[in-house]
């Protein structure tokens, strides 16, 4: 059934009633061309239904590119879970303030000593993110 009011089609079963006015019948062309004649609007819609195949474990590509890597018992990928995770939180608290550690001088310099060093080796460099 074809409903434009509300945007959607239902598939039923031959004979199936949906409401006092409507049932599913098959769609002989001799009914259209009568309807069509007698000044009445019709619409034909044809659809077809698909199976979807259930992929295997061979179809994927970094399966077939390391076999040995896989073993050869497994028949079908495993089933689709939600994952299940949360942090549980103790309502009302906010955000953990933490004061950054502070450092004597003499740590300090060191610290800037030790980041101009490895900056001057190129095994860091300044961070450039905006």
């Amino acid at each position: 059934m074809l409903n434009c009011a509300d945007k959607t089609i239902v598939f039923g079963d031959l004979g199936e009633i949906f409401d006092e006015t409507f049932y599913m019948m098959p769609l002989l062309a001799k009914g259209v061309r009568t309807s069509f004649k007698e000044g009445g609007a019709v619409f034909v819609l044809l659809a077809s239904l698909e199976g979807i195949e259930k992929p295997r474990v061979e179809d994927i590509p970094i399966v077939r590119e390391f076999p040995e890597v896989f073993p050869s018992d497994i028949l079908e990928l495993p089933l689709v879970r939600d994952v299940e995770f949360s942090i549980d939180l103790v309502s009302g608290t906010g955000p953990i303030s933490i004061a950054p550690y502070r450092m004597t001088p003499l740590e300090l310099a060191e610290l800037k000593k030790q980041v101009q060093d490895l900056l001057a080796k190129k095994f860091i460099r300044p961070s450039v993110s905006s």
